[in-house]
C-alpha cells in the first residue's frame, strides 16, 4: 500500500525539493540545532495539500506513543507538531503548498512556527 501512495503522490506533486533554506539551521537556532532537515512540496491543485500532510504524518511519525497536535497558525490553513525526546516535526500546508519540517535539537518546537510562518508568508 505505501508505494502505491507513493507513486500518486509523485505523479500529483508538481514540484517537491529538499529546501534547507527555507529554514536555516544557522540563521534560526545558532548552536542549539543538531540538525534540520524541511521538504516543501507545490501541489498542481491546492485541494490535495490536506491528504497530502495527512499522509506524510504517517509516513514520518513513527512511534505510536508520538501524539500529534493541532496547532491554530494563521499563516497556515492548518499546522501540526509532533514531538518525540529531541526530534521535532512540523507538518503544514496552505493554499496548494506543504511543507514538514524534522529538527533535532535543544529549541522548542513552539519556537520553531514562528520563523517557518515569517518565511513562508
Amino acid at each position: 500500500m505505501r508505494g502505491n501512495q507513493e507513486k500518486m503522490w509523485k505523479f500529483m506533486i508538481d514540484v517537491h525539493r529538499q529546501a534547507d533554506d527555507i529554514v536555516s539551521q544557522k540563521r534560526f537556532f545558532g548552536k542549539g540545532c543538531l540538525r534540520i532537515t524541511t521538504r516543501y512540496y507545490k501541489l498542481t491543485f491546492g485541494s490535495m495539500a490536506e491528504n497530502l500532510t495527512l499522509n506524510l504524518i504517517n509516513r514520518y511519525v513513527w512511534r505510536d506513543k508520538a501524539e500529534v497536535k493541532e496547532v491554530n497558525q494563521r499563516s497556515f490553513d492548518k499546522l501540526y507538531m509532533v514531538e518525540d525526546g529531541s526530534r521535532k516535526q512540523i507538518f503544514a500546508y496552505w493554499d496548494n503548498q506543504a511543507i514538514h519540517v524534522t529538527y533535532y535539537g535543544k529549541e522548542r518546537i513552539e519556537d520553531i512556527i514562528p520563523p517557518l510562518a515569517q518565511k513562508i508568508s
